[in-house]
């Protein structure tokens, strides 16, 4: 390992987390009334999420070194890059990266609630016991049905 060792990668790393979850937490500290009055577009929330990943990174350079604040600030910046590919990226290229969630991944059985997950298909008819197919196929925990 190159210049610092394992510490040093696990405070690069460590720094990078804290610095997208502050990135995406300090917004939400804002009053609503004030977020009101700046917008609902794209670009207010991309320009309050760098604000934010400067605020944090320069905190933690502040109080815990640096290296830390430096690994903060790149987080921070890289959750900021991420909210402008989300916002301004086609949707195919969107769609590819999974930036905006899953969505529906086909439509559920039942209304409510919603399981899209496990698709229904008609259920087959069992063959009874007796007519030459006893055991054709096996019953609960495996075991075969006489």
């Amino acid at each position: 390992m190159g210049g610092g060792g394992l510490k040093s990668y696990a405070v690069m790393v460590g720094g990078g987390l804290i610095g997208v979850a502050a990135t995406k937490y300090i917004p939400t500290l804002i009053p609503s009334s004030i977020t009101a009055s700046l917008g609902s577009s794209p670009i207010m929330s991309i320009v309050v999420a760098g604000a934010g990943a400067f605020a944090a990174g320069y905190l933690a350079k502040r109080f815990m070194g640096e290296t830390f604040g430096d690994a903060v600030l790149f987080g921070g910046l890289m959750q900021t890059g991420s909210m402008i590919l989300s916002a301004f990226a086609p949707a195919p290229l969107n769609t590819a990266l999974a930036l905006s969630g899953l969505g529906d991944i086909v439509p559920g059985w039942f209304a409510v609630p919603q399981n899209s997950v496990t698709g229904r298909a008609p259920v087959a008819v069992m063959p009874k016991a007796g007519n030459g197919v006893s055991g054709f196929a096996p019953g609960g925990f495996g075991f075969r049905r006489r």
